[in-house]
């Protein structure tokens, strides 16, 4: 979703292609379906590759800003509560955290919605993954209020938490409000060689986020 964390998208390609080619995990296929979008903003991580573009965050779109600022953060382009945390700063276009003209006004959160609504009925889980800290963060977001399914998420949470921990000793902490990896010592810019580490415990924790689903 942010172009420049990189570590997002090599730890997502990263286990897809432990789940598709390990043997380990053949069982884990029979168990639900999967659907893995590595790279949901491909222009903005596309620029990141460029001369001054590596902490780039946003989407390249055109905006209706009058000062030529590109992109929208399609974090925040969703219409739930769309543009209701830090108004002060997700309504101006040169902001990082801007949230667009309306709601799915990017492509790109509009084909994300097409491609869940389509499986909405029998949907488990939506993971999205993000850098750069060791969080295991859930709804909700725009608020402190407390979801009303809280428990469920705390227990599925925890699964995945202790799965990870229990592999490198990597401790995340979780809470309240997308999944975020790797140390801050890098910020986002990690090291190539965090890569497989940083997915093997990931993949860890996906694997026990789906059995703890699948006992709920």
């Amino acid at each position: 979703i942010h172009a420049r964390e990189w570590i997002s998208p090599a730890v997502v390609t990263y286990m897809l292609n432990q789940i598709l080619t390990n043997s380990t995990y053949e069982s884990v296929l029979e168990k639900m379906d999967f659907y893995f979008l590595p790279v949901m903003n491909p222009d903005g991580y596309d620029y990141t590759f460029t001369d001054g573009g590596r902490l780039w965050r946003k989407t390249r779109s055109k905006t209706d800003s009058a000062v030529g600022c590109l992109g929208v953060d399609i974090n925040r382009n969703w219409r739930f509560h769309w543009n209701n945390s830090a108004p002060e700063k997700d309504s101006n276009p040169c902001s990082d955290n801007y949230s667009g003209e309306e709601p799915f006004s990017e492509k790109e959160v509009r084909n994300a919605k097409e491609k869940m609504i389509a499986s909405i009925w029998n949907l488990k889980a939506y993971l999205s993954y993000h850098s750069y800290a060791q969080l295991f963060l859930f709804p909700w977001g725009y608020t402190a209020d407390v979801i009303n399914d809280i428990a469920d998420l705390d227990t599925v949470a925890s699964a995945a938490v202790d799965a990870i921990y229990t592999y490198s000793g990597t401790r995340y902490k979780q809470q309240q409000y997308c999944l975020e990896s790797d140390l801050g010592n890098y910020g986002y810019l990690l090291p190539p060689t965090e890569i497989i580490p940083v997915g093997e415990e990931s993949l860890r924790g996906l694997l026990a986020l789906i059995d703890a689903i699948l006992k709920e």
